[in-house]
């Protein structure tokens, strides 16, 4: 008897899984319909269909970021292909420590023979920067504003007194009016 090819049965899978997703989310707006009609109604779809294309278009730049990323290190793959792992892996958030994160995106360069430490290694790199991306918008929105000629200094005041790990008070970078106010 002739042993099934994996590359069939991950495609067949892939499919089901696809089909398992629709037929879910189907079912729980069938069941729900009552509750998302009147709120469905009251939403400006000009407005809903321009911030689903933004976001796709955000979604599809972070999946050509990891694409580049894999480019450099020298485990890159085809473009298509690692954009479809990339947003398979994005169902691995959900799961407790990225693991179908992972798992879900080295699938794919396994068919592709890619090295798996390599693309293990571009995925620490892809977390690291966007940790660091989140650590850069935090600062940015503790910065002071100039808004009509006024300094605004409220943001420092609440993340001080909230985390506790950072005193405007003792910041050089602040304009000694500034600190004198806090």
């Amino acid at each position: 008897m002739k042993k099934p090819d994996k590359k069939k049965i991950l495609k067949a899978l892939k499919i089901l899984f696809g089909v398992l997703v629709v037929v879910f989310l189907a079912w729980y707006f069938w069941k729900n319909w009552d509750e998302f009609s009147d709120k469905i109604m009251n939403v400006d779809m000009g407005i809903f269909i321009f911030s689903m294309l933004f976001y796709f278009l955000y979604k599809i730049t972070l999946a050509s970021l990891w694409h580049y990323i894999t480019k450099l290190n020298g485990c890159a793959i085809k473009y298509e292909k690692a954009v479809t792992s990339y947003l398979y892996s994005i169902l691995g958030k959900y799961i407790p420590g990225k693991v179908f994160m992972l798992a879900a995106r080295l699938t794919y360069y396994k068919e592709e023979d890619a090295p798996l430490s390599k693309v293990t290694v571009c995925f620490f790199i892809e977390n690291v920067c966007t940790l660091l991306g989140a650590a850069m918008l935090f600062i940015v929105s503790v910065l002071p504003e100039r808004a009509s000629g006024k300094l605004q200094v409220g943001n420092y005041r609440a993340y001080s007194r909230v985390f506790r790990v950072y005193s405007p008070e003792n910041n050089q970078f602040l304009p000694a009016d500034t600190r004198e106010a806090l």
